[in-house]
């Protein structure tokens, strides 16, 4: 089981973050022929009209989405705590690497569709956004009592501890639990 913010934990979503990118890059350009608009592009006209990704461009986007996602520290436990942290930097990260690729395209002097550029853009960026949102939900669920508990062990037995803890007792604080008293005498 993987810990929240640990470093296995942020190591599975860089190769959750890696696989998802592909798979956007994959899937956009499956979408631009399923999706009615635009201009219409039939299949067997593909080599004539656009460019038709291949391995170097997978690993270009890929090293190129890395690169970024690890510079915006999309992978920093500390700076990922907050949801809304996480999802700011998820979408800086994801739109520079996006206008970066776009120049990167323009010049390479390839024509990749537009319509293919926006549908990677937005799925992409759904899939991100919607896998991390899962996990966020599925790690509140698993949450069980016990990891939310500070166990409190007191120095000193005399009277001014014996009076913190009844203090605290009276308060009624939730999520402290006092383990007992540590003393010379």
């Amino acid at each position: 089981m993987f810990k929240r913010f640990s470093i296995n934990y942020m190591v599975l979503l860089f190769l959750i973050d890696s696989v998802m990118v592909q798979m956007g890059l994959a899937w956009a350009i499956h979408l631009r022929f399923i999706i009615p608009f635009g201009q219409e592009v039939r299949p067997e006209y593909i080599p004539h009209w656009m460019y038709v990704p291949n391995l170097s461009m997978y690993i270009s986007v890929g090293l190129l989405w890395a690169a970024l996602f690890l510079f915006f520290s999309c992978y920093t436990p500390r700076r990922i705590i907050f949801w809304i942290d996480e999802f700011q930097r998820i979408v800086m990260a994801h739109t520079v690497a996006a206008l970066s690729l776009a120049g990167l395209l323009y010049l390479a002097n390839i024509p990749l569709l537009r319509l293919i550029f926006v549908y990677f853009y937005t799925l992409t960026l759904v899939m991100l956004l919607g896998y991390r949102i899962v996990l966020r939900v599925w790690h509140r669920l698993q949450s069980n009592g016990n990891t939310s508990i500070a166990r409190i062990l007191v120095v000193g037995a005399g009277p001014i501890g014996q009076e913190i803890v009844s203090e605290f007792k009276r308060q009624q604080w939730p999520g402290i639990e006092f383990v007992g008293f540590v003393d010379t005498a």
